[in-house]
């Protein structure tokens, strides 16, 4: 059976009735999650992909969940950006847990460093990765992160990406159970580009996705936020991984530079 999955990514909240480079951030969330509820999609599960906060504290990560509960009484995966504070997702309960989906399973790669930009993957990280691989239930992976893999096209977020991204997907690949053939990794998934992109990585498919609240302009040289809409991806997890991206009615107002 097709299990479908929505990811949500970026969302960026602050402070009650405060906005962020023009956006109210809670407001862009809740018109994403209030379209996606109305349409005509049956989703089974939830993954945020990172940056849920830009104000990293206990209760604005609770108003988060709260947020997420009201559209989907779901099973939910959170996993830290880098603008998060892993220790205060902890204080507000936030789910980390790896994700079954009868023959998926979602884990997730800690990419982030409390308080720093670039991606940061330690031995750790990818130690839990492997772990949670083993111990996973499905036999098709779907694994999530928050920094992407490769160069999406713009320097100054490219220089924040996961480095020697080769060398960790073959340390994936030569996991034993994947190594076996009772794991098979059937795709990628990350924020923190603030827009659509779809590539490979060893031939796997890995797909980003639009942030909840501000875009960035694609292929730009420097920051540079575009008039695109808020959206989030909808994945499909069956034989393989399909998807697409939805953009929302929010309406986004023009930066002055």
């Amino acid at each position: 059976m097709i299990k479908t999955i929505l990811q949500i990514s970026d969302c960026h909240l602050v402070y009650k009735d405060q906005e962020i480079l023009g956006v109210d951030t809670q407001a862009s969330l809740e018109t994403v999650l209030s379209e996606v509820h109305r349409s005509n999609n049956k989703i089974d599960a939830i993954v945020a992909t990172g940056d849920l906060a830009h104000i990293p504290k206990k209760n604005v990560y609770e108003r988060l969940f709260e947020t997420i509960k009201s559209f989907f009484d779901l099973p939910l995966l959170c996993i830290p950006g880098n603008h998060d504070v892993l220790s205060e997702m902890k204080k507000a309960r936030l789910p980390m847990d790896p994700l079954n989906l009868g023959g998926w399973s979602i884990v997730w790669l800690d990419s982030h460093e409390d308080e720093a930009t670039p991606a940061s993957v330690t031995e750790a990280d990818e130690a839990y990765l492997i772990e949670t691989i083993e111990k996973a239930q499905g036999g098709s992976l779907l694994i999530a992160m928050h920094h992407p893999l490769f160069d999406v096209g713009s320097p100054w977020l490219d220089k924040h990406k996961i480095k020697q991204a080769d060398r960790l997907v073959n340390i994936i690949n030569n996991s034993p159970q994947v190594q076996s053939g009772l794991k098979i990794v059937k795709g990628f998934i990350f924020g923190h580009a603030h827009q659509e992109v779809v590539s490979n990585i060893q031939g796997l498919p890995a797909l980003g996705c639009p942030s909840t609240c501000f875009q960035f302009t694609p292929h730009s040289r420097s920051f540079d936020l575009s008039m695109e809409a808020p959206g989030c991806r909808i994945l499909r997890l069956g034989t393989q991984l399909e998807s697409e991206v939805y953009r929302s009615s929010f309406a986004v107002k023009p930066v002055v530079k």
